[in-house]
């Protein structure tokens, strides 16, 4: 046997009102982050002329912004360019929607999972419903359309 020095739900953890309340704010807030993140990274690929390819540096970047804003500086360079590429959109989504900050402390490993999963969303239904689509656009174009489609 190990020792572990995480806490279990058995432990009474659930059942201390402060505990509770701790992690329904974290949850509330990822939560706030992925779906303001999504709707900002949509808007971003249909105001850009032309249309980008995105990267999972661009999903990070957005998730890092929504969240710290101003004060996210990064190291690498190639994020450093996505930071000032998107800097100016993020602050005018924030500002349309009247949003502030969603300051998620201790971030690095909520941003990763939630960019990765964003990512991978996108990969997905590109792959899966773009073809779909695109061959009942053929289909349509040569009179073999369907009504069930």
């Amino acid at each position: 046997m190990h020792a572990c020095n995480k806490t279990s739900y058995t432990d009474g953890v659930l059942e201390n009102p402060l505990y509770e309340e701790r992690i329904k704010s974290l949850i509330r807030k990822c939560h706030d982050l992925g779906s303001h993140a999504t709707h900002c990274l949509k808007r971003f690929v249909i105001r850009s002329q032309p249309v980008p390819v995105l990267t999972l540096h661009h999903v990070e970047a957005i998730l890092y912004l929504l969240n710290k804003g101003r004060d996210w500086n990064p190291r690498n360079p190639e994020k450093i360019a996505i930071r000032r590429l998107l800097l100016d959109h993020v602050e005018e989504y924030r500002q349309l929607l009247g949003l502030e900050l969603i300051a998620l402390p201790h971030d690095q490993q909520s941003i990763n999972f939630l960019a990765k999963s964003i990512f991978t969303n996108i990969q997905v239904n590109i792959k899966e419903h773009y073809m779909q689509m695109f061959l009942r656009y053929i289909n349509l174009r040569l009179g073999k359309f369907h009504n069930s489609l």
